[in-house]
């Protein structure tokens, strides 16, 4: 069952937990630390955990599961777990710091397990599966994660210091540079179908991450020619874990899944240590019958500024300098929250908005956030990094949706 169940998004709500007691051991805390015993407790009005369509959302967390066989196929189900009542006794450690703003961290253990109620309704579909079971199962889940992290002897520490002045946040983009695929044309790629030659496309991805890039349907083509480029970003984080570079040729198919025809793998490493030129002309498709793709690729890292490189703020691995010569460059978009979300009339789908957000480039929709569902006040904090060919002739669209219950999402502001 568990692999049925995940943890599609959480929420605090807007109900506030209440310091209920507070007992301070002056002598234990030392000159540079406070030690203290802190009990909260949260209790949610009667009206929000009601199943009537007035309801407020307290803290909660959706949760899809899948009712079905995964052979056979099935449905997913979205499942509202909002927390009822929630008490706690915890142990706060607070170490002080001279610097403003004079809390260096923070430590926190929990004496004993909490106690926590929750209320689950399926958002969608009701009485389609025995709700108690689900509740004790979602209890004895939360109880065990509690109690391996955040109970005596465990401890969750905190670092004040970096949270409140925002110390190490970082105001650089992660990528540190792009590939360039100019891809060109394929040979000798098995016959995936029997009744027609192959509707070759090319998929452009790094590591085990969705596909970043998609070349167009070459239909009905035993040789298949693009003459297309595309960029992907690069980031330290593929090249610390090794990821590779994959070009993978499919077949594409309308009633069924699109056949592998095989792919081509390039190292990051190599990549990123290759400035310039990685790779050129045939490239060897591995699979079972291989085949041959014609392409280019090519790293560029990502220039830095004269004052970057005179302070060495960050480590610069291109010669160039950037100057206002360069029109293209890595936009970053981060999506924070939403305030004061209208409030839609009464309908089967609640009195409140379930926002989520498009960013367009070009008219081109290039990111999606999550649906936060019957939130007025959303909060998202997703981000997101594109290339930008030439920024002097871009437009950003981003677009504030509603989604609804068998009826097409409403906008709901466009900045």
């Amino acid at each position: 069952m568990k692999r049925n169940l995940r943890v599609a998004d959480f929420e605090l709500g807007p109900h506030a937990p209440r310091v209920t007691s507070i007992q301070a051991y002056p002598e234990a805390s030392g000159e540079d630390s406070v030690l203290m015993d802190v009990t909260i407790a949260l209790q949610s009005p009667v009206t929000a955990i009601g199943s009537g369509s007035d309801r407020t959302l307290n803290t909660h967390f959706l949760i899809t599961a899948f009712v079905g066989a995964p052979q056979l196929g099935g449905v997913t189900v979205p499942i509202l777990v909002e927390q009822a009542a929630f008490e706690a006794k915890a142990r706060v450690h607070i170490v002080l710091s001279p610097k403003a703003p004079f809390a260096k961290e923070l430590r926190v253990s929990l004496l004993s397990k909490p106690f926590i109620d929750v209320a689950i309704r399926p958002l969608k579909l009701v009485n389609l599966m025995n709700l108690p079971i689900l509740s004790r199962f979602i209890l004895s889940s939360m109880d065990a994660v509690i109690t391996q992290t955040a109970v005596t002897p465990n401890v969750v520490s905190l670092d004040l210091e970096t949270l409140l002045t925002g110390k190490e946040v970082s105001y650089d983009v992660r990528a540190i540079g792009v590939a360039e695929i100019r891809l060109h044309e394929s040979t000798d790629l098995r016959k995936a179908d029997i009744m027609s030659e192959n509707d070759t496309y090319a998929a452009i991805s790094i590591g085990a991450s969705r596909i970043l890039a998609k070349s167009r349907i070459i239909n009905n083509s035993p040789h298949p020619i693009w003459e297309e480029t595309h960029f992907v970003l690069v980031s330290e984080d593929d090249v610390k874990i090794g990821s590779n570079l994959s070009i993978t040729l499919f077949d594409y198919d309308v009633m069924t899944k699109d056949d592998r025809l095989g792919e081509v793998n390039i190292p990051i490493t190599k990549l990123v240590d290759s400035t310039g030129l990685v790779s050129s002309g045939c490239l060897e498709v591995h699979a079972e019958s291989p085949g041959r793709l014609w392409a280019d690729v090519l790293f560029h890292p990502k220039a830095c500024t004269k004052q970057e490189k005179e302070e060495n703020r960050i480590e610069c691995t291109c010669d160039d300098e950037l100057d206002d010569n360069y029109t293209s460059g890595i936009l970053a978009i981060t999506v924070h929250q939403g305030l004061d979300m209208m409030v839609r009339e009464k309908d089967k789908s609640g009195p409140y908005v379930s926002p989520y957000v498009f960013v367009f480039l070009n008219d081109r929709k290039v990111f999606q956030t999550r649906t936060k569902h019957h939130n007025p006040t959303p909060y998202w904090n997703a981000d997101v990094e594109l290339f930008v060919r030439d920024w002097t002739s871009t437009k950003v669209l981003v677009e504030v949706r509603d989604e609804r219950a068998h009826e097409v999402s409403g906008c709901l502001e466009l900045v």
